[in-house]
């Protein structure tokens, strides 16, 4: 290694196999991460909690106010989709045609 070389990246290096880096020191931002992450969860369930209870109070209504003030609406619309599987099963050679790969990075935690 020369000189030039980071502690990080001495430590992204030295591992048992090349695609494995130590988060060891990084082990207060993975713990953030996590409490984080347990916190959107509760907070993205209580969200949709409170949604349905107005959703369930606005019935067919469109708009909910608060002092007079309009503060949500819920309306209904249409919406145009295209059936990737109809495509695929009724013009398979259309639906080959019009394949793309693009490169994809997924950052998973796999740990709870």
């Amino acid at each position: 290694m020369t000189s030039t070389t980071t502690d990080a990246t001495a430590a992204k290096t030295a591992t048992a196999r090349p695609t494995d880096v130590d988060l060891t020191s990084l082990k207060p931002v993975w713990d953030a991460l996590l409490a984080a992450r347990a916190e959107e969860a509760r907070a993205a369930q209580v969200a949709k909690n409170m949604r349905a209870i107005i959703e369930d109070w606005l019935g067919d209504n469109e708009y909910g106010t608060l002092d007079g003030r309009r503060v949500v609406s819920y309306k209904s619309s249409e919406r145009i989709i295209l059936s990737e599987k109809l495509v695929r099963e009724r013009h398979p050679d259309v639906a080959r045609e019009c394949e793309d790969i693009i490169p994809i990075r997924s950052f998973r935690v796999l740990t709870p």
